[in-house]
């Protein structure tokens, strides 16, 4: 079986989909709070019926934007694993190595990916569309997916 030759993408900056975190956030809280709303008016509690929900939608959006997490500058695939460059090379620039960078949802044209440190640390996350990425797109497809069965866990025999 032939590796998955190296490729070299410049990642996006992942702000639309950091808004459509933060957005889904807003009406998973402003949902979860027109609930408790409505709980209480059962206990006829004076409130006006929009303050609560409002209040926890805006709450849930600052949270939700908090937590996306983008893994920003040049993803490297070299044919053994992944890392991060920065965007500008620069002498003291890190490349961070990555221990997994896990496809996790594909939908033909853009694809959500989570790469997880190898020294440890939060996930960080990317949407890559293919119009951004251009030629690269299928060498990027067959190393996450050649990349995909190398972390098989084999249980000790």
């Amino acid at each position: 079986m032939r590796a998955a030759p190296p490729i070299e993408l410049m990642l996006p900056s992942g702000r639309r989909e950091q808004a459509a975190s933060a957005l889904l956030f807003a009406l998973a809280g402003g949902t979860a709070a027109y609930w408790l709303q409505a709980l209480h008016w059962l206990w006829a509690l004076p409130a006006a019926p929009w303050v609560l929900p409002a209040l926890a939608a805006l709450l849930a959006a600052c949270v939700g934007r908090r937590l996306w997490r983008p893994l920003q500058g040049r993803l490297r695939w070299d044919g053994a694993g992944w890392s991060v460059a920065p965007a500008v090379q620069a002498a003291t620039a890190q490349v961070l190595p990555l221990g997994r960078l896990d496809l996790m949802l594909d939908l033909g044209g853009w694809m959500l990916l989570r790469g997880r440190p190898a020294a440890g640390g939060c996930a960080r996350w990317a949407g890559v569309r293919s119009g951004e990425v251009g030629p690269v797109w299928h060498g990027l497809r067959v190393a996450l997916f050649a990349d995909a069965g190398s972390h098989r866990d084999v249980a000790a025999t």
